[in-house]
Order: C-alpha cells, then sequence, then structure tokens
C-alpha cells in the first residue's frame, strides 16, 4: 500500500530531501524504526534482534531496523519526516517509530521532538519527563541511580500505555546493558575486553555511563560500539533488564502487521 508524504512548507521540504539523502535513509523500506542516538546503540540492539530470530518470524524481525540520528538533539527532525507519511483513507502512519533515549539527560530534547511531530502528550506523562533527573545526582550519591532507573521504568510504562513512541534507556545505554548483571558476571566480561573492573558499577563506568561516580576508562575501543555488539551477544537473557526487554517488544509489536498477533516469547518476560 502507498502511503504518500503529507505536503509540508518549501523549507520543510528541503531539510527532509537532506535527510532522505542520509545514511539513515536506508529505513524508509523497513516498517518498525527504532531510533537512537549512535553507533553504540545500533550495535547493541540490533546483535539482540538478530538472537530474536531463534523466537520469532523473519516476517516480523526482517522488518525492523535500528537507526542512529547522530545525538539527541536530532530526533525531532526524524520523527517530522516519517510522521508525514500516512494512509489517505485511514490516516495510518506508514512507519511504527520509537525514540530510544538516555533518561539522565535527554527529556527535554524528546519532548522537544514530540511536540515538534505533533505528538499529543498527556500532562502526567510530560510532568514525568521533564521531571526525570529532578532531586537526583547519581555522581554524588550513588543511590540515585537505581531511583532514576526505577522512574524511567514507571515512564516507559505510562509512555506504552499512552501509545507515545518513546522508551528511554534507564540512565544510559551503558547502564542500561548492565543494570541486570550480577558483580562477578560483569568482572568476568570486563577480563573478556581486557579493562579491569571491580563490580557492575565499575564496569558501566569504564564502558562510559554517566550514571556512576567513576570516570570512563582510559583503554582505548573501551567505548567502542563493536564492544556493545559483543556484550549482546554475550549476555544471557536473564541478565538483560526486563526494561530493555520491553523495548525490544515494542520494538517487535511495531513491525507486525495486520492479522499478526505475535506472542511475547519467554525470553523477553
Amino acid at each position: 500500500m502507498a502511503y504518500p508524504a503529507a505536503d509540508v512548507a518549501e523549507l520543510q521540504e528541503s531539510k527532509d530531501r537532506y535527510l532522505f539523502s542520509s545514511v539513515v535513509s536506508h529505513a524508509m523500506f523497513d516498517r518498525s524504526l527504532l531510533l537512537v542516538e549512535g553507533p553504540g546503540d545500533v550495535a547493541f540492539f540490533e546483535s539482540l534482534r538478530r538472537q530474536l530470530y531463534k523466537d520469532l518470524p523473519p516476517s516480523i524481525l526482517n522488518r525492523m531496523r535500528v537507526c542512529a540520528v547522530g545525538s539527541k538533539t536530532a530526533f525531532g527532525p526524524w520523527l517530522r519526516l516519517l510522521r508525514r507519511f500516512t494512509n489517505p483513507g485511514s490516516g495510518d502512519l506508514a512507519f511504527s517509530v520509537l525514540i530510544c533515549a538516555d533518561s539522565i539527560d535527554a527529556g527535554a530534547d524528546v519532548m522537544r521532538a514530540l511536540r515538534e511531530s505533533g505528538v499529543v502528550v498527556p500532562v502526567a506523562l510530560s510532568t514525568a519527563i521533564t521531571g526525570l533527573t529532578s532531586g537526583l545526582d547519581v555522581k554524588t550519591n550513588p543511590a540515585d541511580s537505581s531511583v532514576m532507573s526505577a522512574r524511567t521504568v514507571a515512564l516507559n510504562t505510562s509512555a506504552m500505555a499512552a501509545a507515545i513512541p518513546v522508551h528511554f534507556s534507564a540512565i544510559d545505554l551503558e547502564y542500561s546493558m548492565l543494570e541486570a548483571l550480577s558483580d562477578a558476571r560483569a568482572i568476568q566480561f570486563a577480563q573478556e575486553i581486557n579493562i579491569t573492573a571491580t563490580s557492575c558499577l565499575d564496569l558501566m563506568a569504564k564502558m562510559g555511563s554517566k550514571g556512576t561516580a567513576a570516570g570512563p576508562s582510559e583503554k582505548v575501543g573501551a567505548k567502542a560500539p563493536f564492544v556493545r555488539a559483543e556484550l549482546a551477544d554475550w549476555l544471557n537473557w536473564d541478565e538483560i533488564s526486563l526494561n530493555v526487554k520491553t523495548l525490544l517488544w515494542r520494538w517487535v509489536l511495531g513491525a507486525s502487521a495486520d492479522g499478526q498477533h505475535p506472542k511475547r516469547p519467554s525470553c523477553l518476560t
């Protein structure tokens, strides 16, 4: 079915033509699009998507793509463009789009992207997004990290219920990747990638998380995308947080065609 783009002003049309010529333009051939900030996010989530071929049909998984938009300020242009394509009869959107951003510092940028794309966000959810970090300082109080993670999970649950196309990482990608991992297993993975770490929180910091008091590793490559892909392949499903699993499930649902009602696999529960 053809989904023509809605008419926009000439300046916006010029901006959208630029996006079409970018590296993310291949997303236009897919159905369920996960918009993330950078290549590390792409590496991690794409590796997890590929592992789902054991549990879900290719007809769904082949319609899913993760796209790096470049920064937390760049979600808006892509969301506006993708929401231009609708069925003129039903008004259905051509693409199911889900924004995944860091809860520690991207709330205001995500709200701006939603507002400028015509997404009406319930007041309670808008308040929760703008207040994600209120009263918290994860750099000086380690206990605040778990509080922010819990706030993020509650917010994402509300966003899913309200069909708002956003799902925040708990604090940031590095924290989200590792928050369900035991200290012993974190130390084991650190050894695999030749990083010295004494705990899970220490490994988060070494890999670049903004959710801990410690600083990142000085080892070249500690924050490289291939390390995130390697971690995704190395983790067991029970070592991946429910917040990440729910993000994956929302991404899956966006790729389901009319008449398809996939059952949530046990690996994502």
